[in-house]
């Protein structure tokens, strides 16, 4: 299996043969923003990948699954 971050955990899955990958996205990976393009396509990526990853993950016993959470309300802007 290839993959970036993914793949030190996925090494240890397949040997194990059980496990799983869990990737955080966002919803934005489903829409464009404007003036958050590159936000939201790195978003589709993380669950497109997921899902690639997942296909071969699947042969080993190995779950990959994409989580998309909404917006949570923080400080973030008010901070930055």
């Amino acid at each position: 299996m290839r993959g970036g971050p993914s793949r030190p955990p996925a090494r240890r899955c397949t040997a194990a043969r059980s496990g799983a990958i869990v990737n955080i996205g966002s919803v934005a990976g489903f829409q464009p923003l404007p003036s958050m393009a590159t936000y939201s396509a790195s978003k589709a990526f993380v669950d497109r990948f997921s899902l690639a990853v997942g296909v071969e993950a699947r042969k080993h016993g190995v779950h990959v699954l994409s989580v998309n959470p909404g917006p949570v309300d923080t400080q973030f802007f008010t901070v930055a």
